[in-house]
């Protein structure tokens, strides 16, 4: 059998018809899933027969567990331990000498259940009946919020939990254990030896051996760590050799650790022995190295390991996390080194930056994947002349497999420098591009290893094509690799675009946001695409050029995304891409490549605004932040001003079937706005049950007209049509009005208003009153049936962190500061996440199946 979550349902899905894997599977949260049955429903009718009684069995033959070694230095092995095995460390939890588990004790459980340390320390507070606590991840907030609501009174930890802990008072002891024995020391209770692993647990006996003959050592000598006792594994599952290698002839366990104890019994682990580094024959520990970097204020991570050096052996390279808001080079963090250690273990090997070092779930460094980062680029830096060479030679060879003008070819990938290069190559050539495509037969696929899974499961479809080419895989069976597929192409100097009609031919297919319905892939031709090109270089909109530093984390398949990356190569702007929208790499890249323009989307600035760690980083080099996809209120505007320093925030409004329609004008400060027309653009605002054109301060549908328009729904000739009003106009579906000066406005989503009692009540105004609550994260309002009356608000709520704001709290703050046909008749729900697109907006619908 296996029991799992839906999360890794998934993933089993995948390979079910492995001969290995069963067909008995069982999830234990959700309620109904075709592929496996439901934990609760399993017990349903099951009866707790008083008869019952466990199995007698030889404990010390019967394996009670299979855990997986760490795989620090290879590929994990599976260790079978014994019930014996499990007991002598359930039975050190309740020893009042070791870790003293007992009912008076509240413990936190948010090591993983499939390690030894989180497995062994669950069971021994069960057995024991202390009280414990279950997080199902370490999350900073939740992990602290936790240890204060349920007053936890002992913390079992991994080095990593230390160094999040670093300024913490608390005192703190010692373990050593492996999954292969079990607990193998503890400082003892009460007793203080710092850097110490502890002394032997009781009925464990352990030896330090000289690494190249196997003899004992004396105090004070550093070998090699084994060790004795009833605790040890019975053997590796299904791996004989390996079993027997890790026993020595007096049947100890090999640790792979080295260490040495002191004369007071006290033992030290100084490093693995495969980890060392041996440079000009004198041994180097990658341990003492780091524990002497983190010790450094700049310095939040470090991983040390050694890389080859012809003429020495190895030397010492450092890979350096650094604190938020701290700027430290490579050659302070050489220098610091210099000036504390001796001339035979300094880095030579030179220093790399990066976001994270990767540990297992133990928190050991996992020094086999910092190796692998030496094989692959941090940070590529791609200038535009490569960028021009390599989208040529692109063009070049995608003729070559018969890709020509008017064919389509899909790009699913997260961002990436070459999902860039693809878009402009295939304008070159005029095939068109659609950056998700449901219903349109493809000539090409473009796409990372990540989506290419996805894709492989509907591959026998009609309407995936075979040529597919993958970003960042070096090999695949199922796909080219894109770099390969360039290798041998050269950039032809005769190449030149191909002729094409720039009002008629389509550029890019691109999915409208789907907020209230399904969405539709809508057709953008060249000349849709160049009007916002143009406009992303205007001084007067939004002034890209050379001397601007952008960030692009917003997704590449998104209209403001796409837009925003195309007008920088066009107009030379210096653009970093992120694959994703996490707040740390977010905020540390903002402060490591000052950067100057920042387009964002409404959730960003809430995260600008709500968030303490915006506060630990160098912001200061934003002057200008362009937000688009929905409008803001003019309170999240000042909010976003008041916190960040600026001047002003400038709204613009764009649809993925128009582009760029306003903006604020540049050194005009207009809160709440979106800004006038484009240069080109007309835009009416007219009555919804008319048509008729209103005059300023009146609510009505936004309707424009201008070069930047779509040229239709791809195969939806019905819904094209009806997109457009009898002059041509495009109806955008958002509710606005403007003012005497011709700034606009926007209201709401027009199929969004709440009818209540023949009252318009708009969900964006509660949503912007809302978020304003100190307690309030996040917010969405929808409106739900009510016999008599319409509709009424509910509202869906995500708390701040530490806070414990109730209902009758959130309906009266409404109720205070909103008129009595606008308030919360429908009540307020708590939940974790408000379900958004990518340009940030509210997808009700998906609120609504929550109700």
């Amino acid at each position: 059998m296996i029991f799992c979550t839906s999360k890794t349902l998934v993933n089993i899905v995948k390979i079910r018809t492995e001969p290995f894997i069963p067909k008995n599977i069982v999830i234990y949260d959700d309620e109904t899933s075709e592929d496996a049955r439901n934990f609760d429903t399993l017990l349903k009718h099951t009866e707790c027969e008083e008869s019952f009684s466990p199995v007698e069995l030889d404990p010390k033959k019967e394996v009670a567990l299979i855990l997986t070694s760490s795989g620090t230095t290879g590929v994990p092995k599976c260790v079978m331990l014994t019930h014996a095995s499990v007991l002598v460390n359930m039975d050190h939890n309740g020893n009042p000498l070791v870790f003293d588990l007992n009912p008076q004790e509240s413990v936190i459980a948010f090591l993983p259940f499939f390690h030894i340390f989180g497995q062994c320390l669950t069971l021994g507070s069960i057995l024991h009946g202390s009280k414990f606590v279950i997080l199902d991840k370490f999350v900073p907030d939740r992990f602290l919020q936790t240890i204060q609501d349920h007053r936890i009174t002992k913390l079992f930890a991994v080095p990593p939990i230390l160094l999040f802990l670093v300024k913490s008072p608390l005192s703190i002891r010692q373990a050593y254990a492996l999954t292969e024995f079990g607990a193998a020391t503890i400082i003892p209770k009460d007793v203080k030896k710092c850097g110490s692993v502890g002394k032997p647990i009781a009925g464990v006996k352990i030896k330090v051996c000289n690494v190249e003959t196997g003899k004992v050592l004396p105090p004070n000598q550093i070998g090699e760590l084994r060790m004795f006792g009833d605790g040890v594994m019975k053997g590796y599952l299904g791996n004989d050799e390996e079993s027997k290698a890790a026993f020595d002839e007096d049947g100890f366990l090999r640790s792979g650790d080295l260490g040495y104890y002191d004369e007071e019994g006290f033992y030290y682990i100084v490093d693995r022995l495969k980890e060392i580094i041996n440079y000009k024959g004198f041994q180097v520990s990658p341990a003492e190295l780091e524990n002497l970097l983190i010790q450094h204020p700049a310095v939040k991570d470090a991983g040390v390991i050694g890389i080859p050096k012809e003429g020495v052996g190895e030397v010492p390279l450092a890979f350096i996390v650094k604190q938020p808001n701290t700027n430290v080079t490579e050659d302070e963090i050489v220098h610091y080194i210099e000036e504390n250690i001796s001339v035979q273990k300094r880095l030579y090997g030179g220093v790399k930056f990066i976001e994270e070092i990767p540990k297992s779930p133990s928190g050991k460094i996992l020094r086999r994947k910092l190796k692998e980062l030496l094989d692959t680029t941090i940070g590529e830096e791609v200038t535009y002349g490569k960028l021009l060479k390599l989208s040529v030679k692109l063009a070049v060879e995608l003729t070559k497999l018969g890709v020509k003008k008017g064919d389509v070819i899909t790009i699913v990938s997260q961002n990436h420098w070459k999902y860039l290069l693809t878009v402009i190559a295939a304008f070159y050539i005029g095939a068109k591009v659609s950056l998700l495509n449901h219903d349109y037969t493809a000539t090409m696929i473009f796409c990372t290893s990540k989506t290419l899974v996805n894709i492989l499961k509907i591959r026998t479809e009609p309407f995936i094509p075979k040529n597919i080419v993958i970003y960042d895989d070096e090999t695949s069976e199922d796909a080219r690799n894109f770099d390969t597929l360039l290798k041998h192409t050269e950039c032809e100097e005769s190449f030149g675009p191909v002729e094409l009609d720039p009002k008629k031919e389509v550029a890019l297919i691109l999915t409208s946001s789907g907020t209230t319905g399904f969405p539709k892939c809508v057709m953008l031709t060249h000349a849709s695409i160049l009007v916002s090109m143009v406009h992303a270089g205007d001084p007067l909109v939004i002034d890209l050029n050379p001397q601007e530093s952008v960030i692009a984390f917003l997704p590449f398949f998104h209209i403001f995304g796409q837009y925003i990356t195309l007008g920088s190569i066009l107009h030379g702007s210096k653009f970093v891409i992120l694959d994703k929208f996490v707040p740390d790499r977010f905020l540390q890249t903002i402060q490591d490549h000052r950067i100057t323009k920042l387009f964002a989307v409404p959730p960003i600035l809430l995260f600008l605004v709500k968030s303490p760690l915006v506060e630990k980083y160098d912001v200061s080099s934003i002057t200008n932040i362009l937000c688009g996809a929905a409008s803001i209120s003019q309170e999240l505007e000042k909010m976003v001003e008041k916190r960040l320093k600026l001047e002003s925030i400038r709204q613009a409004y764009a649809l993925t079937e128009f582009g760029a329609a306003t903006i604020i004008p540049k050194d005009v400060k207009k809160c709440g706005s979106i800004g006038k027309p484009i240069a080109g653009v007309k835009i009416k605002v007219c009555d919804v049950e008319t048509g008729k054109a209103l005059p300023p301060n009146q609510i009505g549908e936004l309707r424009m007209f201008g070069d930047g328009v779509m040229k239709g729904y791809l195969g939806n000739d019905e819904e094209s049509k009806a997109a457009f009003d009898e002059d041509g106009f495009l109806r955008s579906g958002d509710l606005g009005y403007y003012d005497e000066e011709g700034f606009y406005y926007i209201v709401d989503r027009l199929k969004e208003i709440i009818n209540y009692k023949g009252f318009q009540v708009s969900p964006a105004e509660l949503e912007n009153l809302l978020i304003q609550h100190p307690a309030v994260k996040d917010a969405g309002v929808i409106g739900i049936p009510k016999e008599g009356v319409g509709e009424v608000p509910l509202a869906f709520i995500v708390k701040q962190p530490d806070t414990n704001v109730t209902e009758e709290e959130i309906v009266h703050y409404i109720e205070e500061n909103i008129s009595v046909q606008k308030r919360l008749y429908g009540g307020v729900k708590f939940i974790d996440d408000i379900p958004k697109n990518p340009s940030g907006k509210i997808l009700r619908r998906k609120l609504k199946e929550l109700v």
